[in-house]
């Protein structure tokens, strides 16, 4: 990872784990909170939030349908833009228990943001998650269930 990368990633990972901790409050600290207008776009909400009381309340129906959340990202790449600017992309796998279900559930999506330099270091202020379309996200579980060592040599029915 270059210099870059490495800030990020530290950041990313200090985030995930105020998320996993469900300390929504600390988790925006790693935020830009001198910005006036963050943008902030979850894979499971319909539109953008586009000020601290729509993020916050967001986080709020968070904490209070999860009872528990863990998170994990990699492929990191970042590119700084100007001096104080960087976007980042990385995949993120979450796992989540929703409060009144069973069985937990998890995902997997794209995550792309913008950071801002500040004195403390890197911090978001537009930040978006993208699912595969469900094209992708169809073929791909289709995919993940053929038996292992089905393939050129697997018998043909007669």
């Amino acid at each position: 990872m270059t210099p870059l990368e490495t800030e990020i990633d530290a950041l990313l990972t200090h985030y995930y784990a105020h998320f996993s901790a469900m300390d929504f409050a600390a988790a925006r600290r790693v935020w830009d909170t001198a910005e006036p207008h963050p943008c902030y776009l979850a894979e499971e909400i319909d539109d953008f939030l586009r000020d601290w009381p729509a993020i916050e309340a967001y986080w709020a129906t968070s904490q209070a349908t999860m009872s528990k959340l863990l998170s994990r990202h990699w492929a990191l790449r970042a590119q700084q833009i100007a001096d104080d600017l960087a976007t980042a992309t990385w995949r993120l796998h979450w796992n989540a228990q929703i409060v009144g279900q069973n069985k937990p559930v998890g995902g997997e999506v794209r995550a792309t943001a913008v950071l801002r330099r500040r004195a403390e270091g890197w911090r978001l202020f537009h930040y978006v998650e993208a699912p595969l379309a469900p094209i992708l996200y169809i073929r791909q579980l289709y995919e993940g269930q053929v038996d292992p060592g089905f393939g050129a040599a697997s018998p043909r029915c007669a």
